[in-house]
């Protein structure tokens, strides 16, 4: 409301208003010169400039934090794939080993039941040669199972692996987004404060400012008041000395007047 009572009695005095320095300018209650439609001292232009400073920082802060997250997540796929890549290693080399212990006891076996038949030469030998078989076939069969039941554990460690993997990436981007979430709640909270903290000193500021303008004018007015009351003076004064000048001619006059008429009379 101060800033409108300002321009009017800006434009109700000569000297208050100047052209200078690109466009109108006007006296502020400090006795500045700023131009017409800025404040008195240009605070909303750095205030709006702050804000968006503080909105920028704040939109890097989280951008850091999401590309934080997303190196994080990276490496835990980096790391899932090393792990797997360990893992059908192993599984290819438990394999291999497998097969060629099979292999290998599957030959023994062989060699050793065709030497006990070929020495079996009475019923004996045969009962021993059916009962090494027997056996071996009994070896084979739990190696099978064995090898079957490898097998199954393997898959079901993968998938184990598998999952713990999956909730471990998943644990991790939850604890990145809780912690990006609560960064962003600080800094809201930091923001807000820091608004109202600009609130009050813009409202304190144009408090004083107004205060400051009224008093100035309320200073005018006095010195106004004062000057109307000398003029009155000086114009009752005025008035005062026509009327007596208006009587000393009069009396000129009728001084004039005598003094004709005497040069006019006989000597």
């Amino acid at each position: 409301m101060a800033k409108p009572a300002r321009a009017a009695a800006r434009r109700a005095s000569a000297t208050g208003v100047s052209g200078a320095r690109g466009g109108p300018h006007v006296e502020s209650p400090r006795g500045e010169s700023v131009p017409i439609g800025a404040t008195v001292d240009g605070s909303p232009a750095r205030l709006y400039n702050g804000k968006l400073l503080m909105a920028r920082q704040a939109r890097k802060l989280v951008e850091q934090d999401e590309m934080l997250l997303r190196n994080r997540i990276a490496l835990l796929k980096q790391e899932e794939q090393k792990v797997w890549s360990k893992i059908d290693r192993t599984k290819k080399k438990a394999g291999e080993i497998m097969g060629m212990r099979m292999k290998n006891e599957e030959k023994m076996a062989v060699r050793q039941a065709e030497e006990e038949r070929a020495a079996a030469t009475d019923e004996k030998a045969m009962q021993n040669y059916e009962e090494t078989k027997a056996k071996m076939d009994a070896v084979r069969m739990k190696r099978l199972v064995a090898a079957a039941n490898e097998r199954k554990r393997r898959v079901l460690d993968l998938k184990a692996a598998k999952e713990a993997a999956r909730q471990r990436i998943e644990e991790e981007k939850q604890a990145a987004h809780l912690e990006a979430k609560a960064k962003a709640a600080a800094l809201r909270l930091e923001l807000e404060r820091a608004r109202k903290k600009r609130e009050l000193l813009e409202s304190e500021r144009v408090r004083k400012n107004r205060e400051e303008y009224e008093s100035r004018v309320a200073a005018e007015e006095e010195r106004k008041a004062a000057k109307e009351e000398e003029v009155r003076r000086l114009e009752s004064l005025e008035v005062k000395l026509i009327g007596k000048l208006r009587d000393a001619q009069e009396l000129q006059q009728a001084a004039y007047s005598e003094l004709e008429e005497a040069l006019s009379g006989p000597l």
